[in-house]
């Protein structure tokens, strides 16, 4: 074979080998209308991962866009804050049912080792400034039963007991016998005090009322609820009263301690000297002994 036939060859063979290769792989390279170049078909199987990958990042976008470009609208503090200890509920939130208030409280029902001091406040207030220091100096709530004409004379001092974090009870107008009026002279003692002294502390005397002189029966106590208040009688009279029939200090500190029980209510005056001498030695014995000092309504919460 001559060289011209050889050459006649090897181009051809070059051509040939050019279209096989065009018609193999040529739509690779075919564009579309649009320019862009054609998909290859997905191998079986490769369809539903492309699937999953697009669906997933098209999920993820909003949420990433979200921390952004959205502003949701301010939600309410109860569903963002973080679970708080629900406050103490004040006393006139107490609530009790129509038997529960026809009767009357002489001692907290608890085993727990709890005490409560009230003081009655109805004449003098010799005591006074030193059971309020006392108290605080051993951060103790108590519950003071107020008259309402002690109150108008001594708005102060009312003020004073109210702001320091004390409750404020309803002890009648003029300190009457109740047994001895009408059920309409009743109601308006307990309405004439409830007036004076909520002006003075903001707050309601209700639910709770002490009878002057412990003076009570079915029929007051009835009167009574249906007016809002709960009678509140005492576990232990201190007698710190009777100073001027010559009662002494330690007599009414062995009386306090003697009758020291869970639950117990103690009854004493700011209108003596006595208490004021005695209370920061007795309070600091009570809690050595293990006892928590809680107000009126505090050791009704705890139940």
């Amino acid at each position: 074979m001559g060289k011209r036939a050889i050459k006649i060859f090897i181009w051809s063979a070059i051509i040939l080998s050019a279209l096989v290769f065009l018609f193999s792989y040529g739509d690779l390279f075919i564009q579309n209308d649009n320019g862009s170049k054609k998909e290859e078909p997905l191998i079986p199987g490769e369809k539903e991962v492309a699937e999953t990958t697009e669906v997933t990042d098209t999920a993820e976008a909003p949420e990433e866009k979200g921390k952004e470009a959205e502003k949701p609208s301010k939600p309410s503090s109860e569903a963002t804050k973080t679970p708080e200890a629900e406050p103490e509920k004040p006393a006139n939130e107490l609530r009790f049912s129509e038997k529960e208030m026809l009767e009357e409280i002489v001692k907290i029902k608890t085993g727990k080792k709890i005490v409560v001091f009230t003081f009655d406040a109805g004449a003098g207030k010799q005591s006074l400034d030193s059971i309020l220091k006392t108290l605080k100096k051993h951060g103790v709530k108590a519950t003071f039963f107020v008259t309402g004409s002690f109150a108008e004379k001594n708005g102060e001092d009312i003020r004073r007991i109210a702001a320091e974090g004390h409750e404020v009870f309803n002890h009648t107008d003029t300190h009457p016998n109740l047994t001895k009026i009408t059920d309409e002279k009743i109601i308006a003692e307990l309405e004439s005090a409830e007036r004076k002294i909520s002006m003075l502390t903001g707050k309601t005397t209700k639910p709770f009322f002490r009878p002057p002189y412990g003076a009570r029966d079915e029929r007051v106590r009835r009167v009574c609820a249906s007016a809002g208040y709960r009678c509140v009688y005492w576990t232990v009279d201190a007698l710190d009263w009777k100073e001027d029939q010559g009662i002494t200090d330690d007599e009414v500190k062995e009386r306090i301690m003697k009758n020291l029980s869970p639950g117990a209510i103690y009854l004493m005056h700011i209108g003596d000297n006595i208490t004021g001498r005695i209370l920061d030695e007795v309070l600091t014995e009570i809690k050595r002994q293990g006892y928590s000092i809680l107000s009126l309504s505090q050791a009704m919460l705890s139940l």
